[in-house]
């Protein structure tokens, strides 16, 4: 009976800890992609195309679970607006709902017998679906004024190469042992 509190107790243990390191990460890669833009000259556009916040939530789902992937992708949006005021108010719902289905989609796939880059894209794009439904709900069913219809394919069209970096990334980190 010891040995299994233990057990869960260790468990939750790494979780948490794996939960901060996902946090602080998808709090800090936004910011050096940032700075990598403004520096190129591409300014915020260089985060938008390469969506840094959504690599350690991915892995994290991945190599922990769904709970701990929703918990960050909840986490990250929310603090790092708080720290660093990105992403912006009016998208930060749609990044929230759309990082919290890659959680979970993500932690449901992680022991299925698929192929990781497989994987990685129907989480990708559920992902996606997710968030063009969150978005179509804000525009047409909450009328939210800050947002546009115009929001549904600018995202999918800038972030292409944030899914190829994630269909790089990822599945080098999944198959590390340690997060």
């Amino acid at each position: 009976m010891q040995k299994a509190i233990n057990k869960n107790i260790n468990l939750v243990i790494k979780n948490s800890l794996s939960i901060c390191i996902a946090v602080f990460s998808a709090i800090a890669l936004p910011q050096l992609f940032h700075a990598f833009g403004l520096y190129t000259g591409m300014g915020d556009k260089f985060g938008q195309m390469f969506l840094p916040m959504y690599l350690p939530v991915l892995i994290l789902a991945f190599k922990c679970n769904w709970i701990c992937g929703v918990i960050a992708g909840i986490l990250s949006p929310i603090i790092s607006f708080g720290l660093t005021g990105m992403p912006n108010m009016s998208m930060m719902p749609l990044i929230i709902v759309e990082l919290a289905a890659f959680g979970i989609f993500a932690g449901l796939l992680a022991n299925k017998e698929l192929n990781i880059f497989l994987k990685i894209i129907i989480v990708q794009v559920l992902g996606r679906i997710v968030r063009i439904a969150a978005t179509l709900i804000s525009v047409y069913f909450i009328n939210n004024t800050a947002i546009t219809a115009t929001a549904i394919l600018t995202p999918i069209i800038l972030a292409v190469p944030g899914y190829i970096l994630q269909l790089l990334v990822v599945p080098y980190f999944i198959k590390k042992r340690q997060f």
